[in-house]
């Protein structure tokens, strides 16, 4: 299963002063994944416009697409992410001589985070490509439902992941799901559920890069304890007289 839209084809709504929310994905547009509610949300913060995001029972994943914002007491600029736990507050203030634009990923979690659980600032430091957030870096942080968070801009042959979402920041191109084909290009986010067929492919005439990050989604906090509970089963088989 697949899903795909443009920030072009919804309605803005100005949630505060200098704030537009644009709702691209809801919990009714996903399918297999892991238990609790994915949703994305992109918002323009305009004029000194201040984003909080305070939502219970809710883990974060913000991307800085474009723009500079005001994030407690330091900058942050386009290509940048931040992973907020749940039970807290975070908010961004604009910054800049031009609007800022943030893609905002929500994921219900099943119980609270750790009490030591923090929010991760991570930026893009090459050209185009990047893994920001790693598996393991999500994991130590306390992350519930995020495994990893990558920049990319090559082209991906047919492969199956976690279930994920794809948004495009620069280029056109196609991505397939299970057979469906989605024309993609600046502002289109793209859901693809857990063990769909999917592929990325650039079809820009003037062979400009297809930039995209792409979001996967597991039971993280689940997955690393089982890990951590078959290696410890594995030692214990190991010390076994034979």
């Amino acid at each position: 299963m697949g899903f795909c839209i443009n920030i072009c084809e919804v309605d803005g709504e100005e949630v505060s002063p200098g704030v537009i929310r644009r709702v691209l994905l809801r919990p009714e547009d996903t399918g297999q994944g892991p238990p609790g509610e994915l949703k994305v949300i992109h918002y323009t913060l305009e004029d000194g416009g201040v984003l909080t995001l305070d939502e219970p029972g809710m883990e974060y994943q913000d991307y800085v697409v474009s723009g500079s914002v005001l994030f407690g007491r330091r900058y942050l600029h386009g290509n940048s992410t931040v992973f907020a736990p749940s039970g807290g507050s975070h908010r961004y203030i604009q910054a800049g001589e031009s609007e800022a634009r943030i893609v905002s990923t929500t994921y219900s979690v099943p119980r609270p985070s750790h009490r030591w659980c923090k929010t991760r600032v991570a930026q893009l430091t090459e050209a185009f490509e990047q893994q920001l957030m790693t598996e393991e870096l999500h994991a130590l942080t306390g992350a519930h439902r995020f495994h990893a968070i990558d920049v990319q801009t090559w082209n991906r042959q047919e492969h199956t992941n976690p279930e994920e979402t794809a948004y495009f920041m620069r280029g056109r191109g196609e991505m397939t799901v299970d057979g469906e084909i989605y024309k993609v290009r600046p502002g289109t986010l793209v859901y693809v559920e857990e063990g769909a067929t999917h592929s990325i492919r650039n079809t820009d005439e003037r062979d400009s890069p297809l930039q995209y990050y792409v979001m996967e989604y597991t039971e993280q906090d689940r997955m690393w304890s089982q890990r951590g509970y078959s290696l410890h089963n594995l030692r214990e088989i190991s010390k076994r007289p034979r």
